[in-house]
């Protein structure tokens, strides 16, 4: 799967998908099912650097590491707010997201992801993140799916 970032607007941010088939109902149920899991994690305030406590300890240091609550509180909220529905058109995949406050660690994770469902479910051959298709139109507003 080849990634390519576009203008990126984080808070209204086109992801698109080429995948090498058109995609079965089974396979639009896994990718939605992909994406609706990161958007759930990004709407928790999983995706803040700010608050990356256990990473920066370090594997010889992250057993028994006394857990800073007063750091967590203190950390900016960082969360998603809004996310679209996958649409499909042909060999095309796109989900629109508001990713609010979160981090660009959010988006690693999902390139992550997609990485291994490409390789393990449907084949993606290109992601694109930001930005917009020529031949498949983005609506000039988009309504809110919480």
């Amino acid at each position: 799967m080849q990634v390519q970032f576009r203008e990126v607007d984080t808070f209204s941010l086109w992801v698109w998908f080429e995948l090498h088939q058109s995609p079965s109902e089974e396979d639009l149920e896994l990718l939605d099912a992909v994406l609706s899991s990161w958007f759930m994690i990004g709407r928790l305030g999983g995706y803040n650097t700010m608050n990356l406590q256990a990473m920066y300890a370090g594997n010889e240091t992250v057993s028994f590491m006394n857990y800073d609550h007063e750091h967590s509180d203190s950390a900016f909220q960082a969360t998603f707010h809004d996310m679209g529905s996958l649409e499909h058109k042909g060999k095309w995949c796109r989900c629109w997201f508001n990713l609010g406050t979160a981090d660009e660690l959010a988006l690693d994770v999902l390139i992550n992801a997609l990485i291994n469902f490409s390789r393990e479910n449907v084949g993606i051959t290109h992601c694109f993140i930001g930005g917009v298709n020529k031949e498949w139109p983005v609506p000039t507003m988009q309504v809110s799916v919480v």
